[in-house]
């Protein structure tokens, strides 16, 4: 004998719309970063990259790689990471540059927010600016 299974169409829908639900939601989470624009005051920052192929996850720490003009660079500069956290609260990552061979320096940020934009600065050893690019919002648009 055969047995006919009955399957209830609520919780079949249901599921579906729950897998759907976390699909969009995981897909959502990968935004593309093309940090290649903004204002540049300085042309000792010359390039600026975030996350794993320019692709980002709000809310988590992705690493960040500059391309600096090494002979321009101050002895003992730090560099500062200006964002907002998920509560839209300031936050500034600091760290001190050492620049490879190549000019690039290499950290982590995290961005707490699709609209967070993100200042990168370089300060001299007696605080002032010397180099600093803002790069904008993510584009909603732009999502994985």
């Amino acid at each position: 004998m055969h047995q006919i299974r009955c399957f209830n169409p609520e919780i079949l829908i249901a599921r579906a719309k729950l897998v759907v639900l976390a699909l969009v939601a995981a897909v959502s989470c990968l935004v593309p970063c093309s940090a290649q624009s903004g204002s540049d005051s300085s042309d000792i920052i010359r390039e600026v990259h975030i996350g794993f192929g320019d692709v980002i996850k709000i809310g988590h720490w992705v690493p960040i790689k500059i391309l600096m003009d090494k002979a321009r660079v101050p002895f003992n500069a730090r560099l500062e990471l200006a964002t907002v956290d998920a509560d839209a609260v300031p936050v500034v990552f600091r760290s001190v540059v050492r620049p490879n061979d190549q000019g690039w320096v290499v950290g982590h940020v995290c961005l707490g927010r699709m609209s967070a934009g993100l200042t990168v600065q370089l300060v001299d050893p007696q605080g002032k600016i010397v180099a600093s690019r803002a790069l904008a919002g993510l584009d909603k648009s732009s999502t994985v």
